[in-house]
């Protein structure tokens, strides 16, 4: 089986003596729908619809497939599917086979997808026949072609498209079983084993790869249930890729309940609001950007969102003026929450939390198991209310880099039961565990020796009329070291003047060393494939400005 990076077997052994794991699984979950209700729905998406009994006959089918192509227990295989029925599907077949998964992002393109197959010796890639207007079978052929590590065994196609060589995964979901489904039994993955591999570029253009152990998914996936008041009646709503964060999380979620879920592979505000009202969803996973493009929707009072019971965000920080908003328009509650590549999720606002607490900028307390605390630059816990980096870990997070011991130790400290992953992000906890964050500690603009951290300003420029969404950035400056500059998206039919809204800024009597040094409004942001912000490419514009 892939290696635990990070955790020791005994630490295996405590978390599931203390029962943060169990031997369930998620696919013992999906099997357990199949047999108490197998008639409900439970995926769709704009062309497909299947009940449970379908999911587990169409899993059970691809997951024994693929293991008579000749792929074996452990073989890494590289997935590249947009938002579906099928990504779903994918994922627990794999599961079912003992095949680790790695997702990689849909907008990735030759060069990323070169260098992630060549990096984890990819046994199969499964991938689209092509994607709004992309060939994705073109861009592999490509790679094969100039491929200079071991090529992969199989292609694996969803779509209809398949050139000679590669397997359609449709078709093996279609066919008949050779042999019993009994022997998937021996070759699922259990609890302490690594079952996923979630993959991202991050901020730095070099590929994170991270495990995810079955237990961790699990166990995240109840706590956000729980938090959010799940139940097998409520229909979820996975408008954000499946294979990020936010996206990944509803369906963890959604699964231990039984709920059906909807995807979407369009994030277009109207597509999501017609999905809403018409499939009744009432819990809906996304990122602040979307929910931002969905609030902005010059049509959205014509749309019946009475459904509509619960919002979660995650991914980037969600904005205070723009949390009230949502729940002002929409008629829900909106429950933000906080995690990452390498912690999975850390915290998650619940529903019986005070609207100060759920809109006032925190993410809520950490997950059952999860232990968080805040330390100063000596790496010494601060008291409540006070700012510093978290630094966190526990049996809902990451075991590790894949196959990177030593990057593993860099991120975490050190391997075993006393390492800490730091998080980068800085933030304060108040006395009843309540995180709020201020920003990513790299991101802390020191002004002329004052620190300026972006979040402040960001939330206070959200609260201007005419803005839709803020970024601050630091600049370099020959005297004062570094000085805040911001980017701003007006909302639709507004164009605020820069002057204005410095004027604002100022109305809010903060200290004067925090006022941007520059205003620059724009369209729209760069974005890293999190849907985040790209801060390094909007200081970098600045740069070359000047």
């Amino acid at each position: 089986m892939a290696e635990l990076t990070r955790l020791t077997q005994e630490m295996v052994r405590e978390y599931l003596e203390k029962g943060f794991w169990t031997s369930e699984t998620m696919v013992s979950a999906f099997d357990r729908h199949a047999i108490e209700f197998p008639e409900d729905g439970a995926v769709s998406d704009t062309g497909a619809r299947l009940t449970w009994a379908q999911v587990k006959v169409k899993t059970d089918l691809l997951a024994l497939g693929l293991l008579g192509l000749g792929l074996k227990r452990d073989d890494l295989v590289v997935i590249q599917l947009p938002n579906g029925v099928e990504n779903l599907l994918v994922r627990i077949a794999l599961k079912k086979a003992g095949l680790l998964a790695a997702f990689a992002p849909v907008t990735w393109r030759q060069t990323e997808m070169t260098q992630i197959l060549e990096r984890l010796d990819a046994k199969a890639v499964l991938l689209a026949d092509e994607f709004r207007g992309f060939d994705y079978l073109g861009m592999l052929a490509e790679i094969q072609a100039q491929f200079r590590a071991p090529r992969v065994q199989r292609v694996l196609v969803v779509g209809d498209r398949v050139p000679p060589g590669a397997v359609s995964v449709n078709d093996l979901m279609d066919g008949k079983p050779e042999t019993s489904s009994d022997c998937l039994k021996e070759t699922c993955y259990g609890p302490g084993e690594v079952s996923l591999l979630s993959i991202s570029s991050g901020s730095t253009g070099n590929p994170k790869v991270c495990e995810w152990p079955e237990g961790a998914q699990v166990l995240v996936g109840k706590e956000i249930a729980a938090r959010l008041k799940l139940s097998r009646e409520d229909v979820a709503g996975i408008f954000a890729p499946v294979g990020g964060g936010a996206g990944a999380m509803v369906w963890l979620a959604a699964a231990q309940v039984g709920c059906r879920m909807v995807l979407s592979d369009s994030l277009a505000a109207e597509v999501l609001l017609d999905l809403i009202e018409r499939e009744r969803v009432s819990f809906m996973g996304t990122v602040p950007a979307i929910l931002l493009r969905i609030l902005e929707c010059p049509n959205l009072s014509r749309y019946d969102l009475s459904s509509l019971r619960v919002i979660r965000t995650g991914t980037a920080a969600l904005s205070p003026s723009v949390a009230k908003e949502a729940e002002t328009k929409l008629g829900c509650v909106v429950a933000p929450a906080y995690g990452s590549m390498e912690t999975v999720s850390i915290s998650q606002a619940g529903l019986n939390d005070p609207p100060e607490i759920r809109l006032g900028g925190a993410v809520g307390k950490a997950l059952p198991g999860i232990e968080v605390k805040v330390v100063d630059e000596a790496s010494r816990e601060v008291r409540h209310g006070e700012v510093g980096e978290l630094w966190v870990r526990g049996p809902g997070t990451s075991s590790g880099y894949y196959r990177d011991p030593e990057a593993t130790i860099r991120a975490w400290g050190q391997l075993g039961r006393e390492g800490w992953f730091r998080m980068g992000d800085l933030a304060s906890m108040d006395a009843q565990g309540n995180i709020t964050l201020l920003g990513r500690k790299k991101e802390v603009i020191i002004r002329g020796g004052n620190k300026i951290f972006p979040a402040e300003i960001e939330s206070l420029l959200c609260g201007h009329p005419k803005i839709l969404e803020a970024a601050v950035v630091g600049v370099s400056h020959p005297a004062l070291g570094e000085v805040p500059c911001a980017f701003v998206i007006p909302r639709t039919g507004q164009d605020p003047a820069p002057e204005e809204i410095t004027a604002f800024l100022r109305s809010r009597n903060i200290a004067s060393y925090k006022l941007p040094e520059r205003v620059v409004v724009v369209d729209e942001f760069p974005r890293l494939e999190s849907n985040k912000v790209d801060k390094l490419g909007l200081a970098q514009r600045i740069l070359a400005e000047q």
